[in-house]
């Protein structure tokens, strides 16, 4: 099933960065993303099994709880992108 929602996922993370990020950068930037997401995988399961330990829901929370702080910050580059090509004309 996170295979599923994994494969989703990542091309739209791509797009994202591909369509925001300044073309000179977009090699960085993919190749910032990637390692920030081996260092999630490589975390999340010693994490997410010490949250377990403290409750059964609290993966689910926390996960939720950086979701909720994501997707301000998901709109706002909307807002950035915006401003620059405002700035351009």
């Amino acid at each position: 099933m996170i295979g599923v929602a994994v494969s989703f996922d990542m091309p739209a993370r791509r797009l994202l960065l591909t369509k925001y990020a300044p073309k000179e950068y977009i090699g960085a930037i993919s190749g910032f993303a990637d390692t920030l997401a081996g260092i999630g995988t490589m975390f999340s399961p010693l994490v997410g099994g010490h949250l377990w330990a403290i409750s059964y829901s609290a993966p689910l929370i926390v996960g939720s709880l950086f979701n909720l702080i994501a997707v301000p910050l998901a709109f706002s580059l909307k807002v950035i992108k915006r401003r620059r090509t405002k700035e351009k004309l």
